[in-house]
Protein backbone atom coordinates (compact mmCIF):
# COMPACT_ATOMS: atom_id res chain seq x y z
CA UNK A 1 0.00 0.00 0.00
CA UNK A 2 1.23 3.77 -0.94
CA UNK A 3 0.77 6.50 1.56
CA UNK A 4 -1.95 9.35 0.21
CA UNK A 5 0.10 11.96 -1.99
CA UNK A 6 -1.31 15.33 -0.11
CA UNK A 7 -0.94 19.02 -2.01
CA UNK A 8 1.59 19.96 0.99
CA UNK A 9 1.84 23.42 -0.11
CA UNK A 10 -2.30 24.23 -0.18
CA UNK A 11 -2.68 22.15 2.75
CA UNK A 12 -0.11 24.46 4.81
CA UNK A 13 -1.74 27.61 3.49
CA UNK A 14 -4.67 26.80 4.66
CA UNK A 15 -3.40 25.88 8.39
CA UNK A 16 -1.24 29.33 8.29
CA UNK A 17 -3.74 31.49 7.29
CA UNK A 18 -6.06 29.83 10.11
CA UNK A 19 -3.48 30.60 12.47
CA UNK A 20 -3.04 34.23 11.27
CA UNK A 21 -6.80 34.20 11.61
CA UNK A 22 -6.54 33.76 15.44
CA UNK A 23 -4.86 37.26 15.58
CA UNK A 24 -2.77 34.83 18.99
CA UNK A 25 0.98 36.02 18.61
CA UNK A 26 1.77 33.05 20.38
CA UNK A 27 0.08 30.86 18.17
CA UNK A 28 1.19 32.09 15.34
CA UNK A 29 4.93 32.18 16.28
CA UNK A 30 4.69 28.63 17.37
CA UNK A 31 3.23 27.98 13.94
CA UNK A 32 6.21 29.81 12.36
CA UNK A 33 8.84 28.57 14.55
CA UNK A 34 7.50 24.77 13.93
CA UNK A 35 6.41 25.14 10.62
CA UNK A 36 8.30 22.25 9.17
CA UNK A 37 8.08 19.91 11.66
CA UNK A 38 4.39 20.05 11.59
CA UNK A 39 4.13 19.99 7.80
CA UNK A 40 6.03 16.33 7.88
CA UNK A 41 4.44 15.21 10.77
CA UNK A 42 1.93 12.23 10.09
CA UNK A 43 -0.90 12.00 12.48
CA UNK A 44 -1.31 8.29 12.24
CA UNK A 45 1.85 5.61 11.98
CA UNK A 46 -0.23 2.86 9.85
CA UNK A 47 -0.72 3.09 6.14
CA UNK A 48 -3.65 1.60 6.48
CA UNK A 49 -5.32 4.81 8.56
CA UNK A 50 -6.35 8.06 7.11
CA UNK A 51 -3.89 10.78 7.82
CA UNK A 52 -0.68 8.96 7.39
CA UNK A 53 2.30 10.21 5.92
CA UNK A 54 3.66 13.62 5.72
CA UNK A 55 1.29 16.43 5.83
CA UNK A 56 -1.49 14.02 7.83
CA UNK A 57 -1.44 15.75 11.40
CA UNK A 58 -2.03 19.22 9.09
CA UNK A 59 -4.77 17.62 6.95
CA UNK A 60 -6.63 15.80 10.26
CA UNK A 61 -5.92 19.69 11.77
CA UNK A 62 -8.01 21.17 9.17
CA UNK A 63 -10.47 17.86 8.56
CA UNK A 64 -11.26 18.72 12.53
CA UNK A 65 -12.05 21.95 11.46
CA UNK A 66 -14.69 21.62 9.17
CA UNK A 67 -16.16 18.57 11.60
CA UNK A 68 -16.53 21.40 14.93
CA UNK A 69 -17.89 23.86 12.23
CA UNK A 70 -20.49 21.72 11.21
CA UNK A 71 -21.55 20.45 14.66
CA UNK A 72 -21.09 24.40 16.09
CA UNK A 73 -24.29 25.41 13.31
CA UNK A 74 -26.01 22.66 13.66
CA UNK A 75 -26.24 22.35 17.39
CA UNK A 76 -26.30 26.00 17.88
CA UNK A 77 -23.49 26.15 20.24
CA UNK A 78 -22.03 29.91 19.56
CA UNK A 79 -18.69 28.82 19.87
CA UNK A 80 -16.08 31.40 18.95
CA UNK A 81 -14.33 30.77 15.82
CA UNK A 82 -11.39 31.88 16.88
CA UNK A 83 -11.43 29.12 19.79
CA UNK A 84 -12.47 26.25 17.51
CA UNK A 85 -9.62 27.38 15.48
CA UNK A 86 -6.89 27.14 18.18
CA UNK A 87 -8.32 23.90 19.65
CA UNK A 88 -8.03 22.21 16.07
CA UNK A 89 -4.92 23.36 15.30
CA UNK A 90 -3.20 23.05 18.59
CA UNK A 91 -5.22 19.64 19.90
CA UNK A 92 -2.62 17.18 18.24
CA UNK A 93 0.67 19.04 18.17
CA UNK A 94 2.27 17.37 20.75
CA UNK A 95 3.35 14.28 17.85
CA UNK A 96 5.54 16.43 16.31
CA UNK A 97 7.53 15.33 19.34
Amino acid sequence: MSLKVRDIENLWKKYENLAKMTKDEGLINLIESQGQRILECSYSQKESEPFCGIGGLVEYSLELLKICKNLNETLKYEIIPQSMIKVCLLTDLGRIG
